[in-house]
């Protein structure tokens, strides 16, 4: 990758954007895009939209991606191990025919 795409790389990822509050990461987005494309829309979902259309005969394009990362942190795990209650509880259930 080139410098410029690795220092955008670095940008998007270090935005915070947990789902539903994607807007500074579609704000990157928009910025990248307004160079290169000839349409860029965003919807009241906050979803950005860009149409680089084709010339002549070639296909207009579109690419779409999720732009919001993992929201949740998994601040406590508790660990069962076998056998536990349960696992006997379910033994002497009679096993339905």
């Amino acid at each position: 990758m080139k410098n410029k795409q690795v220092k955008f790389l670095k940008q998007l990822l270090e935005t915070p954007s947990a789902t539903g509050t994607e807007i500074a990461v579609a704000e990157l987005v928009r910025e990248r895009l307004a160079g290169t494309a000839d349409e860029i829309q965003t919807d009241v979902m906050g979803s950005v939209h860009a149409r680089l259309s084709g010339t002549g005969v070639a296909p207009s394009l579109m690419l779409s991606a999720h732009m919001d990362e993992i929201g949740l942190m998994v601040t406590y795990c508790l660990l069962y191990t076998s056998p536990s209650p349960r696992d006997r509880q379910k033994s002497r259930m009679p096993s339905s025919a």
